[in-house]
C-alpha cells in the first residue's frame, strides 16, 4: 500500500485546462477527471487502454463502474471520496474492473482540484496497472507457501549454517520446528558461541566428517544424535547440500532439512530386540527338539527295538519246539515283530540318524541319498568335497535337515526323476538340493507355508536365518526346483559363538 500524502495539496480551479490537456498528451497513463459528485468528466487514451471504456460511454457515469462489486457494496468509491476531500490526496492500491469483466490490479492516487473557496470542486485519478506485478507475487507466495508445506511434510525443520573465511561458523537461520525439537531458539545457540555444543559427545566425529564433505562441495546424508535443552537425546536424519560463493571458490553456507526420527529409531530397537528374542526362543525351540528327536530315537533303537528283537528270538526258539497247530500262528507273530523292528528303525533314522553325529555332514547327506533311492527310485546324484570335515554340531543339523526336507519334498510333489546335490567347501559352506520335476510358483508356495498349509519350506528358511544363512529357492512351472543355502564362516560363527571353532 502507497503511503498516504501527510500534507494537504490545493490545486488551483485556473489549472484544470492544464490537466485537461495533460489527459490528451499523457497517453501512456490512466487519467480521469471527475466531477464534485464523482463522475467521469473526461476519460484519456491510457485509460480507454487500461480499462477498455469508451469516452463517449464512460464520461457521466459514476467512477465506481470500474470498482469491484464487492467494494460497491462496501463503499469504497464514496468512502475514497470522502477522504480525497478531507486529506486532499488519497492513494490505494486494489482490483478494478475492465469492461470485459476481467480484474486489474490498480495502483491509484486521487486529488482533489479546489476552487478559491477550497471546496473540491474536481478530482483527479491517476491508475497504474501493477496486474503482472501482483500476479508475479502471488506466485511466488504461493511458490514459497508450497515449499514451506513441502519442507514441513519433508522434514522437521529446516536451517542454514554461515561459514565465514576465518573458519568461525553460526546458525544463521532455522524453521520453528528446530526450537521445537531442540528447545533452542537460534539467538538462544548462537549466544553460546558454536552450534556445535548440540551434538551428542558419541557422533561428534561423525558430525565433523559430514561438515568437511558439506564444505568439499558434496551433499551429504547423516544421522546423528542431538541433546535437547532438557537434556535428553533425539535421533535427527540431516540432508546437508553445500552454498558456494558467487566466485565459485569456497562454501559460504550448509542449508539442512532435519528429521527427529527418535520414535522410529525407538520402535526399530524395540523390534530389533523382539526378533533377537524370538530367534533365541526359536533357536532353543530347535534345539530342543533335536534332543528330543535324538532321545526317541535312541530309545526306539535301544529300547523298544532290542525288546522286540528279544521277543523275535524267543518266538524263533518256540516255533522250533511247537506242534504243528502252533506254528502258523508263531510264525504270522515273527513277521509282525520283524514289521514292528523295521518300522522302529525307520523312526529312529528319520527322528535321528546316528551317522550325523558320528560320522559328519557328507557321510549324513550320502547315507540320506541312498536312502531315498532304495525307497523310491530317484536318481540321485552327490557332488561334495566335505569328506571328513566337521562343523559345529547346529549348522550340521541344519544342513542335514535341508536335505532331508527337500527330498521329501521331491518325493511327494515333485514326480522327479532325477536330484542333484551339491554340498561344498569353499572357505564357507554351500548346499544346492535341485531336481527336473514338476516345478512349482515360489512366491506362492512361501505364502501357502507362511499361512500354515505347509511348514516344510517355511521350516527350512526360518532354521538358516536363525543361524545367518542365506535361503534361496528357484523354480517355475515345467522347469524343476533348486533350493540354495549359504552359511559364511563369520556369519555362522557369530550365531555359533561357544559352540567351537570350524574345523578343517
Amino acid at each position: 500500500m502507497f503511503e498516504t500524502a501527510q500534507r494537504l495539496e490545493f490545486i488551483p480551479v485556473g489549472i484544470e485546462e492544464q490537466y485537461r490537456l495533460l489527459m490528451e498528451c499523457a497517453t501512456d497513463y490512466a487519467l480521469v477527471l471527475l466531477d464534485a459528485a464523482g463522475r467521469v468528466a473526461a476519460w484519456n487514451a491510457g485509460a480507454e487502454r487500461l480499462l477498455g471504456h469508451h469516452a463517449e460511454e464512460i464520461v457521466g457515469r459514476d467512477f465506481s463502474t470500474f470498482f469491484t462489486a464487492e467494494d460497491v457494496a462496501a463503499g469504497r468509491p464514496e468512502e475514497e471520496l470522502r477522504a480525497a476531500a478531507a486529506r486532499g490526496r488519497t492513494e490505494h492500491e486494489r482490483w478494478y474492473v475492465h469492461k470485459d469483466g476481467t480484474r486489474l490490479w490498480c495502483g491509484s492516487t486521487l486529488t482533489a482540484l479546489r476552487g478559491e473557496d477550497c471546496v473540491p470542486s474536481r478530482f483527479g485519478l491517476v491508475l497504474r496497472d501493477q496486474t503482472r506485478q501482483r500476479v508475479n507475487e502471488e506466485a511466488l507466495r504461493a511458490s514459497e507457501e508450497r515449499h514451506r508445506i513441502i519442507s514441513e511434510l519433508t522434514s522437521d525443520y529446516n536451517y542454514v549454517i554461515r561459514f565465514d573465511a576465518d573458519g568461525t561458523s553460526q546458525l544463521e537461520m532455522a524453521t520453528e520446528g528446530f526450537t521445537r525439537i531442540a528447545g533452542y531458539t537460534v539467538d538462544e545457540v548462537n549466544a553460546r558461541g558454536d552450534w556445535a555444543f548440540l551434538i551428542h559427545p558419541d557422533d561428534m566425529a561423525a558430525a565433523d566428517e559430514g561438515v568437511r564433505r558439506v564444505l568439499s562441495g558434496t551433499v551429504n546424508a547423516s544421522l546423528i544424535r542431538i541433546i535437547t535443552k532438557d537434556g535428553a537425546s533425539r535421533w535427527i536424519r540431516n540432508l546437508n547440500k553445500p552454498v558456494w560463493d558467487a566466485a565459485h571458490t569456497r562454501v559460504v553456507r550448509i542449508i539442512g532439512a532435519a528429521q527427529d526420527i527418535t520414535e522410529h529409531k525407538q520402535a526399530e530397537e524395540e523390534l530389533r530386540e523382539s526378533r533377537e528374542r524370538l530367534q533365541a526362543l526359536s533357536r532353543q525351540l530347535l534345539a530342543a527338539q533335536e534332543n528330543e528327536r535324538r532321545r526317541l530315537a535312541h530309545e526306539l533303537h535301544d529300547e523298544i527295538g532290542q525288546s522286540l528283537t528279544a521277543i523275535s528270538i524267543n518266538l524263533e526258539a518256540a516255533n522250533a519246539t511247537a506242534g504243528e497247530a502252533c506254528q502258523a500262528r508263531l510264525r504270522d507273530a515273527l513277521a509282525i515283530v520283524d514289521r514292528a523292528l523295521t518300522q522302529v528303525r525307520h523312526l529312529s533314522l528319520d527322528l535321528r540318524p546316528s551317522v550325523l553325529d558320528d560320522l559328519g555332514l557328507e557321510a549324513a547327506v550320502r547315507w540320506c541319498a541312498d536312502r531315498q533311492i532304495r525307497l523310491s527310485g530317484l536318481e540321485i546324484r552327490l557332488d561334495s568335497n566335505f569328506g571328513p570335515r566337521r562343523l559345529p554340531a547346529e549348522l550340521e543339523t541344519t544342513c542335514f535337515r535341508v536335505v532331508q526336507e527337500a527330498l521329501t519334498n521331491v518325493v511327494r510333489h515333485a514326480h522327479a526323476r532325477r536330484v542333484w546335490i551339491e554340498l561344498h567347501w569353499r572357505e564357507e559352506v554351500e548346499l544346492r538340493v535341485r531336481d527336473d520335476g514338476l516345478g512349482f510358483d515360489p512366491g506362492e508356495a512361501l505364502r501357502r507355508s507362511a499361512e500354515g498349509s505347509s511348514f516344510g519350506l517355511l521350516g527350512m528358511r526360518e532354521r538358516v536365518e536363525l543361524l545367518g544363512g542365506t535361503f534361496d529357492l528357484e523354480s517355475r512351472p515345467g522347469h524343476g526346483a533348486s533350493v540354495r543355502i549359504h552359511f559364511s564362516p563369520s556369519a555362522a560363527m557369530a550365531e555359533l559363538e561357544g559352540e567351537g571353532a570350524w574345523q578343517r
